[in-house]
């Protein structure tokens, strides 16, 4: 599990699915710490939101538990002024990766 205290460290490491495969580096990390966006589109650009409480950090890689297509299906949600991410888009992004 990353560390609320430690994600800050994380912007720009590479966040990698379960069979290993690199989806992308991590952009920025909610003020909190406990949201990551990560870009995950190498021709079209497109970003998504991990929450980091499921992820663990290692080999300066961010592991994550789910499969690139989940990540890639994440709904768009909010990203604040403040750092934070919209409650009501949390919840949302909460039920996508099943937590």
């Amino acid at each position: 599990m990353v560390s609320t205290a430690g994600s800050r460290t994380l912007v720009a490491s590479v966040a990698v699915d379960p069979v290993g495969m690199p989806l992308g580096r991590i952009k920025k990390v909610t003020a909190d710490g406990a949201w990551a966006l990560i870009d995950v589109g190498l021709i079209f650009h497109r970003s998504a939101v991990i929450p980091l409480r499921a992820c663990r950090a290692a080999s300066g890689d961010v592991h994550i538990p789910w499969r690139a297509s989940t990540v890639w299906s994440a709904p768009k949600v909010r990203w604040r002024s403040d750092g934070q991410l919209d409650p009501s888009g949390a919840a949302v992004l909460l039920d996508h990766y099943g937590l």
